[in-house]
């Protein structure tokens, strides 16, 4: 026997390491079991992991931010009514619940699944989304999973870094509601809506359990919210309506395209022609109109001072504010909120914008034109690294994701030296 030989290829085994293998997580919906809630609206939710690695699953992003009281933080499912008809199909249902997010990341926020591991919980689709007896559902759930590794310390570095930004989407689930939802007769839809009066719930433009010292200090970060989206607009405009046409290599032109994909211009046109143009049902219009909501909403806004947990768990710790998209452009201000410096990246000011964009709404227009539906954003991937990977993955979601137009308009305000940036 050659013995250097079978050293030689032993000391090769010791020293090739394994490949990584990256986690799988997969989404189920199902029916409960308990009779009762499958009548009434409930569906169960399984995640799982068929890989061969921990998956960090972001828990704002599923019903199991807190067992004690499963319950969504945005928008998490897809409920079209059914329509017997081929080809035919009602739009889907809006979400109406609060939109919560994490103001800085902890590995707290995360939850572990190991390899062939599942978790299942149980949720209401009621009161966040307006569902009744008699319904006919078909109920998809989706998330985006997968983060940047230099936001979040958890975990591995080195596993961790290798899961990749990606959009998990279960199976489509057909629900009948036979029975309304607990609490449904009690629950009226107050979808926010800009042209209509004010409905039960609903607080007038203002302030409530404010102090004199937290009123100053909203005013001031409202203001800087609405000139940290005005300038996010001029940067835009820099950059479409340009007087030599349009220059995808201008650093305005590159800053667009990390968090919302390169600007896609019209079909025949060298350059945007008018503001008009932003009008026209485009992705890139969309993206203008909900910066330009910013503005028009942060008059309009009511807040309140404190985020009470009627579960005694403390669960908003965390976060800075919330969106109530249940009501007319409502805003919770928790007490982190008001720990956080005026302006910067993580500031009162860009909070305010960031959850000034969750709401939907229409513009109207004076030339005869039908309203502009302003779609609410909501919050699939957190942070600027976070937003510049979804951006690369689809200009869709990025353009639904919140903390793309924060994290635009800071980097904007930085790249102008405006004040404060």
């Amino acid at each position: 026997m050659n013995f250097g030989k079978l050293l030689a290829g032993l000391f090769f085994l010791t020293i090739v390491p394994v490949a990584y293998s990256a986690p799988n997580v997969t989404a189920t919906l199902s029916s409960p079991s308990d009779p009762i809630k499958a009548a009434s609206g409930y569906v169960t939710l399984t995640l799982k992991n068929t890989g061969d690695s921990v998956a960090h699953v972001f828990s704002y992003s599923t019903p199991f931010f807190n067992n004690n009281d499963p319950h969504l933080t945005g928008d998490q499912f897809k409920i079209i009514p059914y329509y017997p008809t081929p080809d035919t199909q009602f739009p889907k249902i809006d979400y109406s619940g609060e939109v919560t997010g994490p103001v800085q990341s902890k590995s707290s926020m995360f939850l572990l699944l190991q390899p062939g591991q599942s978790m299942s919980v149980t949720v209401s689709l009621y009161p966040d989304y307006q569902i009744k007896a008699g319904s006919h559902l078909l109920v998809t759930w989706s998330m985006v999973t997968g983060w940047v590794p230099e936001i979040f310390d958890v975990g591995s570095a080195a596993d961790f870094a290798q899961e990749t930004l990606h959009q998990v989407v279960s199976n489509t689930l057909d629900i009948t509601v036979s029975q309304n939802p607990p609490g449904s007769l009690s629950r009226h839809n107050v979808r926010a809506d800009a042209s209509r009066a004010l409905l039960p719930g609903d607080l007038p433009p203002g302030y409530a359990q404010c102090t004199g010292d937290q009123l100053t200090a909203l005013a001031t970060a409202g203001y800087q919210a609405e000139q940290l989206a005005s300038n996010a607009i001029n940067q835009s405009y820099s950059l479409m309506f340009a007087p030599n046409g349009y220059d995808p290599t201008k650093s305005e032109a590159q800053l667009y395209k990390a968090y919302f994909g390169a600007y896609a211009l019209p079909i025949g046109s060298q350059m945007m022609r008018t503001h008009d143009d932003f009008d026209a049902g485009t992705l890139d219009g969309e993206i203008y109109q909900t910066l330009a909501a910013v503005i028009r909403r942060r008059t309009s806004a009511s807040y309140t001072c404190g985020c009470p947990d009627p579960t005694g768990q403390d669960r908003y710790k965390d976060t800075a504010a919330n969106a109530q998209t249940a009501h007319l452009y409502l805003v919770k201000l928790c007490d982190k909120f008001w720990t956080l410096p005026l302006t910067g990246r993580t500031s009162r000011a860009s909070t305010l914008l960031h959850e000034l964009t969750h709401f939907k709404d229409s513009v109207g227009f004076n030339d005869g034109r039908a309203a502009y539906i302003v779609p609410g954003t909501a919050d699939l991937s957190y942070y600027s690294p976070g937003a510049k990977n979804l951006a690369l993955k689809s200009r869709s979601l990025a353009a639904m994701n919140a903390d793309n137009y924060l994290n635009y308009a800071v980097d904007a305000a930085v790249a102008t030296q405006f004040p404060g940036y």
